[in-house]
């Protein structure tokens, strides 16, 4: 009986992976990161989920983040705290958390909505 492959969603910004995210066999959340801590201090915006090529879209619902595909099906479960910041991966020194990314209007042009992307923080 072959086991099942681990959950991985990478986390990219530009074309270039940031970080993954995998659900290890015993159910608990990874966070693998693939820049430097100093990268992650000067970066200020946000990272979308992916899976192989892939977009994946970012829903918050109450004390969840779910990662879905474009056809609504979820492919990773998160907690999420009410400040936004994930609280079941672990990692050593780095958070993950949810923002919201690029909402809001000029003058007169109607709102629009913003996205919902993941970022990096250190922990202090």
């Amino acid at each position: 009986m072959s086991k099942a492959k681990p959950i991985e969603i990478d986390l990219c910004t530009g074309g270039t992976k940031w970080a993954t995210l995998s659900k290890n066999q015993d159910g608990t959340n990874q966070l693998r990161i693939a820049v430097t801590e100093p990268q992650i201090e000067q970066y200020v915006g946000g990272l979308v989920p992916f899976d192989n090529d892939e977009r994946l879209n970012i829903v918050k619902e109450n004390s969840h983040v779910y990662i879905r595909d474009r056809n609504g099906n979820t492919r990773f479960t998160l907690k999420m705290n009410s400040k936004g910041e994930i609280t079941d991966v672990c990692h050593p020194s780095v958070t993950l958390e949810v923002i919201l990314f690029g909402g809001g209007s000029q003058a007169n042009d109607p709102v629009q909505p913003g996205t919902s992307m993941f970022r990096l923080g250190l922990k202090k």
